[in-house]
């Protein structure tokens, strides 16, 4: 991809300033639009040969909706995806749905683009956002046949959402490293109270979503290495316990 990093590199020179015109009555702060991020890079990355295309799918073993951001480098062919599951309450139809696709469209292309975070918590995704956690089960396979392999799947993408495995069947999503974190630390402590049995299920229920989200701090562009080192040791501490 290295015509691409070039190409964004060289758009990342004349981006515009990132304006916050979005105002949550709720949370009473400011946020950048949708619009406003797409004013302060596009004319840019067009300039580039830089498209940017969004897309949806439906994940069939997480059963969630899925959006999927692209960045293809025109010129070379070259291409760049991030995904990321669609923390909407379905219950509340397609208002809700909406919501939740223009609130990560913002985050996921000022992730990918390294633009200024707002900082500031939720705007239009006030309707998105339920709860911190989703609790979702998964009956990939009957009780008898799991095995500690086939518990945590490899998801081989950065960020949220973060995973605790609560035992062979049984999963919380988190949209937050903190609460996520908080919420395994809790379940580690239980089951060391109950056996060694428990700890070591538990522990092979959630090492492999550990290791992954451990490397994966090492890329938060927003955060201080200060905070990526106890973020790491945090969660290494709880996994060996």
């Amino acid at each position: 991809m290295i015509q691409l990093l070039k190409a964004i590199e060289e758009s990342r020179k004349n981006f515009k300033e990132l304006k916050k015109d979005g105002k949550n009555p709720m949370f009473k702060n400011a946020f950048s639009t949708i619009t406003n991020i797409f004013d302060s890079c596009k004319s840019a990355l067009e300039e580039n040969g830089i498209n940017v295309s969004f897309h949806t799918y439906v994940n069939e073993s997480l059963q969630r909706d899925i959006l999927v951001l692209t960045l293809t480098h025109l010129p070379s062919g070259e291409s760049k995806s991030s995904e990321l599951i669609l923390l909407d309450d379905t219950k509340k139809g397609a208002q809700a749905v909406g919501s939740a696709i223009t609130y990560h469209r913002r985050y996921m292309l000022q992730a990918m683009l390294n633009l200024e975070a707002d900082g500031e918590t939720d705007d239009d995704g006030t309707q998105a956002s339920h709860t911190t956690t989703t609790p979702r089960n998964i009956q990939a396979k009957k009780s008898s046949e799991l095995k500690a392999g086939d518990l945590v799947k490899d998801y081989s993408y950065s960020g949220a959402p973060f995973r605790v495995w609560k035992n062979k069947q049984d999963m919380e999503i988190f949209s937050e490293l903190r609460p996520y974190s908080l919420r395994l630390q809790k379940l580690f402590k239980d089951a060391k109270a109950e056996s060694d049995e428990a700890l070591k299920t538990l522990k092979e229920c959630n090492e492999k979503e550990v290791d992954r989200i451990s490397k994966d701090i090492k890329d938060y562009q927003d955060k201080d290495q200060e905070w990526k080192d106890k973020a790491t040791d945090l969660l290494s501490n709880i996994i060996n316990m």
